[in-house]
């Protein structure tokens, strides 16, 4: 048969111990872990996967390109399954036969009608981007209805990856500490998550850290204070307690300290410096984003019936509002109110 042939006539058996062997999943546990196996078995019937591991046997490397090709298609198929990707509101090409460098789009919604944007007005396109040499350099998934759990072999992407956003949505779990090998990581936002445990001590050692979101996970715990000494962050925003009657979830002395009940963030002196609701609606229960996570506390969907019943969308996006068209509001049923703004 003709060269690339060869990797079909395997059993499966061995495809899949060779896929394993490649993506370090030798310990015992990662049997038990159903979306490792589903990254795998998407592997052994992907084209690319394969191509890659026959060109490996072939020059018999056990390190290299081929090896670390292979290993950033397997963490990015990996992030996708163990995110809920099935159930991402874009699903931006992943576990397409393209490139994983591939699986991206821009997102261009319209403020006016509630639908998800960029921030900022630049548009900034969801998904994996690469450098030139085809590693993985940013992971932008921010309010992509993601769940699920942070799988540690990010971690292997560490000789490239420089951002992760993934902010806003409901991934549980606890962050893991092999994120502090990923020595090269300008930007690390988790913020607006249902994720659990203490921040793991390995990220102090993130020192080309700029940007740090870390807020609105009320069930994180732990100190953050090794990260201050680092001089290039310009922003730093986590649940430290500085606005009046919040609660201190994690320690940080240089932090913009925000309040999980009231949507605000705060400054040292506890002077509200703004609100960072993200009230777009859900693309499928066309609820407020930041009032559509499972996790959110008693606080603040207290709150959000007493301060922002309703929701205005205009040019710039959404308003709360507390004028329901003079109609009582079922907890959680959210009219748009027609009304124009500058």
């Amino acid at each position: 048969g003709g060269h690339g042939e060869t990797a079909m006539v395997d059993d499966p058996v061995s495809v899949l111990t060779s896929l394993r062997s490649i993506v370090g999943g030798s310990s015992l546990g990662f049997l038990e872990d159903p979306n490792r196996i589903a990254a795998l078995d998407w592997m052994s019937k992907d084209q690319i996967s394969m191509a890659l591991l026959q060109s490996a046997k072939d020059v018999d490397e056990i390190e290299g390109e081929v090896v670390l090709k292979l290993r950033q298609r397997y963490v990015s198929a990996l992030t996708f399954l163990a995110t809920n990707g099935p159930l991402w509101y874009a699903r931006l090409g992943f576990l397409s036969h393209k490139d994983e460098c591939e699986w991206n789009r821009a997102i261009l919604g319209d403020a006016s009608a509630g639908e998800v944007t960029d921030f900022g007005g630049a548009v900034e396109a969801k998904g994996l981007f690469c450098n030139e040499e085809g590693r993985i350099q940013r992971i932008s998934l921010w309010w992509n209805g993601l769940s699920g759990t942070l799988p540690s072999e990010l971690a292997f992407l560490s000789d490239s990856l420089e951002g992760i956003n993934l902010a806003g949505g409901s991934i549980s779990g606890t962050v893991p500490s092999s994120f502090g090998n990923l020595a090269k990581l300008k930007e690390l936002s988790l913020s607006e998550h249902c994720l659990t445990g203490k921040w793991p001590e390995s990220l102090s050692s993130l020192n080309r850290l700029e940007i740090v979101n870390f807020f609105a996970n009320d069930h994180l715990s732990g100190s953050l204070n090794a990260l201050c000494k680092n001089d290039v962050i310009n922003w730093f925003a986590a649940d430290c307690g500085d606005c009046p009657g919040s609660e201190s979830h994690v320690r940080c002395d240089c932090c913009v300290c925000c309040e999980n009940s009231s949507f605000t963030c705060c400054d040292k002196e506890g002077t509200k410096l703004y609100s960072w609701m993200n009230l777009a609606k859900n693309p499928i229960t066309h609820r407020p984003l930041s009032f559509d996570r499972p996790c959110l506390s008693k606080e603040s969907l207290a709150w959000k019936e007493r301060e922002c019943p309703c929701v205005a969308y205009g040019k710039s996006g959404g308003i709360c509002s507390t004028d329901c068209d003079g109609n009582t509001l079922l907890q959680d049923t959210l009219k748009q109110v027609s009304s124009s703004f500058p």
